[in-house]
């Protein structure tokens, strides 16, 4: 399994001298957040969660009457060997008597690199966290890492577009919304796509590799079964905080799926722009327009601003600000893939593999997917392949269980 690092936040810049004062744990990583920040390794997302990781730390050591500059590698380990903090934004922990793995090795990772930010800039001789003896650090025990990949043989399961269209079927024409399941399924189980990468998917990010000479087949006046066929396509991935921005190319099976959903998109967005502008008439361009910049994966439940908009007769016509349809946001997809999953293991073929029946407590959202699809490229394209398909900034960023 392949799970994101801290970066021990080692890189060389200018020392932040003579800044702290009371709050001296806060300070020092506020420096060493915004330092990783500016070079582009945190979103502000990231820096909250390991903000309030930190101060778990801080609050825990001030209930006993220590500073966080002052401990030893035996308060550390006492502390990584007790209960979980219950952070407020966090479920209630699993057990209460003891961090869960991967909590232990989240907050073993962002004490090291803390506390090695303190060594750089010279307010700590030595960091204490490294003095923890090797056999005491915490690890990703084996069955914590079976939870956070799926069985053998089901990604290829997931890549199969006959199993995905059994999995979900469009009990009536009007549930547009399986069509597009299947499509974003696809996309998740061929290219490892993160959730938020998959939500900031637009119209205009599936392109043909080379323009063809007729309109983008993602989003043609009159779309059929064979223009995705015309040219090589690509999908191109924005950036996303941590990760970087990359261009996809297209199996078949993505293809065969995206055939099947664009047109369907099409007619959705075109009998919602209908209702926004109060018209019955609407040109090609303007839908074409439309198709590009609307979400790849639309949901179908709508904001207010979008309900008031579609209500005004005409008179609130705006598409570009509002949009006609939000992207799906992440319960939508968690939910997509959890169904998804929950059917795959009903299937005659997988009976018997629910991780329940063997003590798992399995992950269910799209990241069991990712982490899947990237342990398939290591162990198929190496390592350096893995990076560039995943987005990642280098093979340091990865750590690799393989799984025979």
């Amino acid at each position: 399994m392949l799970i994101p690092m801290v970066s021990d936040g080692t890189a060389d810049v200018a020392p932040n001298a003579g800044i702290f004062g009371t709050t001296q744990g806060q300070e020092l990583f506020s420096v060493w957040a915004a330092r990783m920040a500016a070079v582009g390794e945190f979103r502000s997302s990231t820096v909250q969660t390991y903000s309030a990781i930190w101060n778990a730390w801080l609050s825990w050591l001030a209930a006993r009457g220590l500073s966080w500059s002052e401990v030893d590698a035996v308060t550390i380990q006492l502390y990584l060997d007790g209960p979980s903090p219950g952070l407020a934004h966090h479920r209630p922990a699993l057990r209460a008597d003891r961090m869960a793995n991967y909590t232990r090795q989240r907050y073993w990772r962002v004490l090291r690199a803390v506390y090695a930010e303190a060594v750089r800039l010279g307010m700590l001789v030595s960091s204490p966290v490294l003095d923890v003896p090797e056999v005491a650090r915490p690890v990703i025990h084996w069955d914590s890492r079976q939870s956070q990949v799926l069985p053998p043989g089901l990604l290829d399961q997931l890549r199969d577009p006959a199993v995905i269209e059994e999995c979900i079927p469009r009990g009536r024409q009007a549930e547009w919304w399986a069509v597009r399941d299947r499509a974003a399924l696809l996309v998740l189980a061929h290219l490892g796509l993160t959730t938020r990468e998959l939500m900031a998917l637009r119209g205009r990010d599936a392109l043909p590799s080379s323009p063809p000479p007729v309109s983008s087949p993602f989003c043609p006046p009159c779309p059929t079964s064979s223009d995705l066929g015309v040219v090589p396509v690509s999908l191109s991935v924005p950036k996303d905080g941590e990760l970087l921005s990359r261009t996809l190319n297209l199996n078949d099976a993505v293809i065969s799926a995206l055939q099947a959903w664009l047109p369907v998109r099409r007619e959705v967005l075109g009998l919602r722009l209908t209702r926004r502008v109060g018209s019955n008439v609407i040109s090609n361009d303007l839908l074409d327009v439309v198709c590009r910049s609307e979400p790849l994966f639309m949901s179908r439940q709508r904001s207010k601003e979008q309900i008031a908009a579609d209500s005004s007769d005409g008179s609130v016509s705006s598409v570009e600000s509002l949009g006609l349809l939000p992207a799906m946001d992440a319960s939508n997809v968690y939910l997509m893939v959890k169904r998804c999953l929950d059917a795959l293991y009903r299937l005659p073929a997988l009976a018997g593999q629910h991780p329940k029946l063997l003590g798992l407590n399995q992950a269910t959202g799209a990241a069991i997917i990712r982490n899947t699809v990237l342990v398939d490229w290591v162990q198929n394209l190496g390592e350096e392949a893995a990076v560039l398909l995943g987005g990642l900034r280098s093979v340091s960023s990865l750590r690799v269980l393989r799984i025979s």
